[in-house]
């Protein structure tokens, strides 16, 4: 087979965001230089041939900035020093080998340079990227007329490779493993008597190289590792990696996990749990994980639960703790007390131990029966799904792969000999497989008489005796690699076509690779290696697990290939199944963690989120054209949902948002009317974590059908279903006066405060170090003599800021001038944000108390609640309804945006006097100047078995004098409604509760 390449517009976009930093550059006329002073982007060395950059410090910000805000990417002030560096995030699977290698030849291509080093943490992710050049060669050469380029490893036993790329006019590619060179003794940086008494660091200095460096978290994470790069003379770097740790270097291409997902670029996740069943019946213990710093050990146990006999939990213990007490539950006695702990001894996590004083050790190793049913069962379901894929897409030309980790090869195999004595794991699925495929579900599979021996097999580092041995890590988890790894990665890599081809006699495709469908390894393959093909992965683990769910699911992340090495993309192909030995929640959870700590922010709201929109204007003349919102227009949109109530103050995406979302309709300024749609569609783009996908029980719960004739109902809603308008009673000269009152008792802006502290400075034998702080330090204002007002202008930038006249604000600064001068001189910038804030707020509290609202002849019609049912969850982990009488309500589930809420339905459901009660369904919305306002709740309440109150209720965590000011001012709008209600003679109050008993 061989694996094609597609044009893939975001591939190309990568490639062009790195090419375009060099515009300015002198372009390459052709595909052919002559030797000499015209070499366009290329110079002459002593050896041979190097790149040479014509383009200036500020022509390469220019275009970085201008990359940036293409890409929705916030700008950057100034480049790194030294050579410069810039981030490429590309999320896994997405094909970043590929693009570097087309980036490399486009840079070749437009401008001719032709030295290039690729930086590689390790040998395996060195073995892709050579895997990734003999896949391309043939399709690049045709891309680019047939270009004379070479790529080879860099061995200190071949000095003579180092020489032909220093001298050669061609395209020269160098992939160096960062551990061949980072030390100071290493053969890269010594003298070689080959290369003439020149070191091979030497000759690669002179071509000043445009590097590229691979997954540059973990191979310049040293600072040896940095000097050593900067000893290459880079004339520039690119950093390509999908968990970017230093983010100080540019940002020009971003492709993270939401994104890949949302355009289908990877496969989608599913997650299928396995969870023994807790009952605190037998002592069930897991050995998690041990810290020797806090001498304690973490327990995955059965604890007791009220209302049933245990769940399963995590306890910490240290010595001396008792089990039973620890747990509250009996059958854990046996145990006794913690006697002693053994903490991870060389990096080594079978170490690991906890001894009780009446019961035998507990160790990483150590297997209850649910553990090892749990194990058999996770290799179980991978063999079904594995074949009830194959029936799927097997006739669509895709061989199905699956792969399994395991932390013990001994567990599957002691050998590489194919008739060596199975493991645990081996048996297990043998025995599965076999009465699976006996299935008459399975009666028509292509590969169904293909001995169960070998459908399976493993790739393990094998040692001189041909037997299996453990790859090893260390304490982080990364790959210790030996010679005997190398040729693990080297098996697996060469045997990635007859992996993906079908086994099929007629066409001679008959290898142990084709015939192979179930893949096993150590941690091996975590990394460096993929296949598109990998459809489950599970992983059997006994000691600590090292491998992240991030790696685990990196490998299979690529799109599916078929027997045409053609890309089939569609999730309806491209499903990912993990098999955890955990809830599917926690599994996702702990993937976000790890996304997170690897620095990727996920749903936040950033200031240039939305310059990607564009919009049409019109100029004076009547002409018509479209732009992209501005940075400030954007900030502005961000702003304002925040002031709504749709996005959070750390810029995260809020239930209410998520609701707009769902109902495609959101509420935004004038001035931002024309781009909703698009403002709907990044947000929804935006607000998701790293989708996971699971069984949500969505129900749809339809309305009474019989509702309007319901007394109760017909009582409480004829009372508050009546619409108003409003009326704004702005008094200018009004406000106009408070202002003018508030900016005259002046500002806490103060100016720009510096403190210097003190400290002495010791020089020891164990370096510099200095003594405690000497006092507090000193607080001191620098101030400036005289700031140059004319660079502000207040006016406009209060005119944005709160949408008032110029008018209104020139008499508001005018009548408090003398204050304004001083305080503005003080610090202009914060100045001015403050008047702006403090204008929004007597603004908007202005309007709200005096703000008239009229009783209409129309009404919110009752039948509206039969239109569309109530939809949410009510069960799993996320529920959002809750179970109430249907004599009391429209519907037998109110949903709930909060645990106030729920709490309050509960409440209204059991109070004997609430005789009937209403979550006002979203389309009940209040008209204000602002957004439309949607009060929570309409109650119905018989008092001392008389008196009939119909209550509107509005539910906070809080008192209405503790909310944030958008609050208070939408709830004032409320209020001023339902009094318009109240003086038409509507018997109806709104109230702002915590809870339901406050409705008397």
């Amino acid at each position: 087979m061989d694996i094609k390449f597609d044009q893939l517009s975001y591939q190309d976009d990568a490639v062009k965001a790195v090419v375009d930093l060099f515009n300015g550059q002198e372009i390459r006329a052709n595909n052919f230089t002559v030797f000499g002073p015209e070499l366009f982007g290329q110079i002459q060395t002593d050896v041979g041939v190097g790149n040479g950059f014509s383009i200036s410090t500020s022509m390469l910000l220019n275009n970085t900035q201008k990359i940036q805000l293409d890409h929705s990417i916030q700008p950057v002030n100034e480049l790194n020093k030294g050579f410069p560096q810039f981030n490429i995030d590309m999320e896994t699977g997405t094909g970043k080998t590929f693009v570097y290698f087309k980036t490399i030849l486009e840079l070749n291509k437009k401008y001719g340079f032709t030295k290039f080093v690729i930086l590689v943490p390790s040998v395996a992710i060195l073995e892709g990227v050579k895997k990734t050049y003999d896949l391309t060669k043939s399709f690049f050469k045709s891309l680019y007329d047939g270009v004379v380029y070479k790529t080879f490893v860099y061995s200190s036993d071949r000095p003579n490779d180092v020489r032909e790329f220093a001298a050669s006019g061609d395209v020269e590619i160098m992939i160096i493993n960062i551990d061949k060179f980072n030390r100071d003794d290493s053969k890269f940086k010594r003298p070689d008597e080959f290369l003439q008494g020149a070191s091979p660091a030497e000759l690669v200095q002179q071509t000043n190289p445009i590097l590229i460096i691979d997954e540059p978290q973990s191979t310049d994470n040293t600072e040896n590792a940095k000097a050593s790069i900067r000893g290459l003379n880079p004339s520039v770097a690119f950093r390509y990696s999908a968990t970017h740790r230093d983010k100080s270097y540019p940002l020009v291409y971003r492709l993270g996990p939401v994104e890949a997902y949302d355009q289908e670029l990877v496969k989608q996740i599913v997650v299928s749990s396995i969870e023994a069943d807790a009952d605190g019946n037998e002592a069930y213990m897991r050995l998690i994980s041990t810290d020797a710093k806090k001498q304690t050990a973490k327990l995955g146990v059965y604890k007791f639960k009220k209302g049933a006999a245990g769940e399963q939990a995590e306890i910490t213990v240290k010595k001396g703790d008792n089990i039973a007490l620890k747990t509250k539950l009996s059958v854990y006695d046996e145990y006794g007390d913690v006697q002693d702990i053994d903490f991870s001894r060389d990096d080594d996590p079978n170490t690991q131990a906890v001894h009780f004083t009446t019961h035998e050790s507990l160790t990483m190793a150590s297997q209850n029966i649910q553990d090892e049913n749990a194990k058999r069962l996770q290799i179980r379901n991978t063999i079904r799904n594995h074949l009830s894929k194959e029936l799927y897409l097997n006739p669509k030309g895709i061989k199905v792969l699956s792969l399994f980790f395991i932390d013990e090869v001994a567990k599957y195999r002691a050998s590489q000999d194919e008739d060596a004595e199975l493991g645990e794991y081996g048996r297990w699925f043998e025995e599965e497989y076999e009465r699976l495929i006996a299935e008459d579900t399975y009666k028509n599979l292509r590969d169904r008489d293909v001995p169960v021996r070998e459908v399976h097999n493993g790739y393990f580092s094998v040692d001189k005796t041909g037997a299996f041995k453990n790859s090893k890590v260390d304490k982080f988890g990364n790959n210790k690699a030996t010679k005997d790894d190398e040729s693990t990665f080297e098996t697996i890599m060469k045997n990635k076509e007859g992996l993906l081809t079908f086994y099929d006699e007629e066409k001679g495709n008959t290898s142990n690779a084709n015939k192979l469908r179930f893949i096993w390894s150590h941690s091996a393959l975590k990394e460096g290696w993929d296949n598109p093909n990998v459809f489950q992965i599970a992983t059997l683990v006994e000691t600590k697990d090292t491998i992240t769910k991030r790696q685990k699911i990196g490998r299979g992340l690529r799109i599916a290939v078929n027997q045409d090495g053609q890309r089939v993309p569609g999730f309806d192909v491209n499903t990912l199944t993990v098999m955890a030995n955990e809830s599917y929640k926690k599994f996702a959870d702990d993937l976000q963690k790890e996304y997170e700590d690897d620095g990727v922010e996920f749903g936040k709201f950033e200031d240039i989120i939305f310059t990607k929109i564009e919009r049409t204007v019109v100029a004076e003349d009547g002409t018509e054209s479209t732009r992209r919102l501005t940075v400030d227009e954007s900030t502005q949109l961000v702003n304002e949902l925040v002031d709504a109530g749709y996005v959070s103050s750390n810029r995260k995406a809020t239930s209410k948002l998520q609701e707009a979302v769902q109902r495609q309709t959101i509420e935004l300024s004038d001035e931002f009317s024309d781009v909703k749609a698009e403002v709907l569609r990044i947000a929804e783009h935006n607000m998701g974590r790293v989708p996971v996908k699971r069984d949500m029980p969505i129900k749809d719960v339809p309305a009474k059908l019989d509702l309007i004739k319901d007394p109760n109902f017909l009582e409480l809603w004829n009372h508050i279903n009546k619409k108003t308008t409003y009326e704004i009673h702005f008094d200018e000269d009004q406000f106009v006066n408070l202002a003018v009152a508030r900016l005259k008792q002046g500002s806490p802006i103060s100016r720009v405060q510096y403190t210097t502290r003190m400290a002495s400075i010791k020089q020891t034998d164990g370096g510099i170090v200095y003594d405690a702080e000497q006092g507090d330090g000193t607080r001191e204002t620098v101030a400036k003599a005289e700031y140059d007002l004319s660079k502000f202008d207040i006016l406009t930038y209060l005119q944005n800021e709160t949408g008032l006249t110029r008018r209104i604000i020139a008499r508001i600064l005018n009548g408090a001038a003398e204050r304004v001068t001083a305080d503005f001189k003080i610090n202009p910038v914060a100045y001015e944000e403050y008047v702006g804030d403090l204008l929004n707020e007597l603004k908007e509290t202005h309007i709200a108390e005096n703000i008239v609202y009229k009783i209409t002849d129309e009404e919110w019609d009752a039948e509206l609640f039969k239109s569309e049912p109530l939809r949410g969850v009510v069960e799993g982990d996320t529920p959002n309804m809750v179970s109430v009488s249907d004599a009391k309500t429209p519907y037998e589930y109110v949903r709930y945006d909060s645990t106030i809420e729920k709490k309050f339905a509960e409440a209204a459901n059991l109070d004997n006097n609430v005789k009937y009660f209403i979550k006002l369904p979203s389309w009940f919305k209040i008209s204000t100047p602002t957004r439309n306002y949607n009060p929570d709740w309409a109650v119905l309440k018989e008092v001392n078995g008389e008196k009939v109150m119909h209550f509107v209720a509005e539910t906070k965590g809080t008192t209405e004098s503790e909310l944030a000011r958008p609050e208070r001012v939408r709830i004032q709008y409320g209020r001023e409604h339902f009094r318009a209600l109240a003086r038409d003679g509507v018997d109806v109050e709104y109230r702002v509760v915590t809870d339901e008993s406050q409705l008397n």
